[in-house]
């Protein structure tokens, strides 16, 4: 539901998000008050208050006019299978058919197709990576190195 999405981002500001920094340089960071050992699994984390730096770098990145882009015509809101489909029932007798290969863009992706006709349900993969100028920067000491 596009709306409530909308509604439900509008609402994140810096004071109610979780930054996630990995890498031996955040970890340097983390003072020894700070560190914490996740229960289950014995894992050590930091967990602080996000820096003044990224409050100034996210809310500059608001100033700027980020925002959600408007409602894409092209996403379902329906995602039932169209009952003519060719698979659209479950034959468990069926083979799984690997995906194939639609389209390679070097640097940028690959998109992948496959009809699903064992189970007979609807399903998408999306991994992004997200690369932001602002996650490279560093702690050196008092001063951030960039």
């Amino acid at each position: 539901d596009y709306h409530a999405f909308r509604e439900c981002v509008l609402k994140l500001d810096v004071d109610n998000v979780l930054i996630e920094r990995c890498g031996e340089a955040p970890w340097s960071e983390v003072e020894e008050s700070e560190k914490r050992t996740e229960e289950w699994y014995g894992v050590e984390y930091g967990l602080k208050p996000a820096a003044d730096v990224m409050k100034e770098l996210v809310t500059g990145a608001n100033d700027e006019g980020m925002h959600l882009p408007d409602l894409n015509a092209y996403v379902p809101d329906n995602l039932d299978l169209h009952p003519d489909a060719p698979s659209a029932k479950a034959n468990l007798d069926e083979d799984v058919v690997p995906p194939s290969l639609v389209e390679e863009v070097p640097g940028f992706g690959r998109l992948y197709h496959s009809l699903d006709r064992r189970y007979a349900l609807p399903k998408a993969f999306l991994n992004l990576t997200v690369r932001a100028p602002a996650a490279l920067h560093s702690k050196e000491g008092d001063k951030w190195k960039y």
